[in-house]
């Protein structure tokens, strides 16, 4: 659970900061995407997901 919202607030952080960014966006962009994939994770092992499940998920 504490993981969960560590990478909310983590995620919340980054787009805030990607809407001033100029120089560093596609970094941001980046950070932005594999935390999203952290979150997705973390959801998927909550919930017990199979392959298959995921596969639904992500399609």
């Amino acid at each position: 659970h504490d993981d969960l919202v560590a990478l909310v607030e983590k995620m919340l952080e980054l787009n805030k900061r990607l809407k001033d960014a100029v120089g560093e966006r596609e970094e941001l962009e980046r950070k932005i995407e594999r935390t999203d994939g952290e979150i997705d994770e973390l959801v998927y092992k909550l919930y017990r997901l199979t392959e298959e499940e995921i596969g639904v998920v992500e399609n």
